[in-house]
């Protein structure tokens, strides 16, 4: 198999082999972390085709909520948006 071929829409494509080939006419999806937007893509392209999503530690939806959440975190934990200057 050549990476280039695994994409975002192959790796659905896959997850919809696997239901068929289980005959299953709309499961449960559950994903975590990377899975949850794989799940995510299956239950926007194919909808009649899933029956519930469980979306455990879903992965940051962007760069941007990423630092969201980093200063979020910094904000529980230090009081602060972010973290303290390198001393140099």
């Amino acid at each position: 198999m050549n990476p280039d071929d695994v994409t975002l829409a192959s790796d659905v494509d896959d997850i919809d082999a696997v239901r068929q080939h289980f005959q299953l006419e709309s499961p449960t999806l559950l994903g975590h972390s990377w899975g949850t937007v794989l799940a995510l893509e299956y239950a926007l392209r194919y909808p009649t085709r899933v029956s519930r999503l469980v979306l455990m530690n879903p992965a940051p939806a962007s760069t941007h909520s990423s630092s969201d959440a980093n200063r979020a975190k910094w904000r529980a934990v230090c009081g602060t948006t972010s973290p303290p200057a390198a001393e140099s």
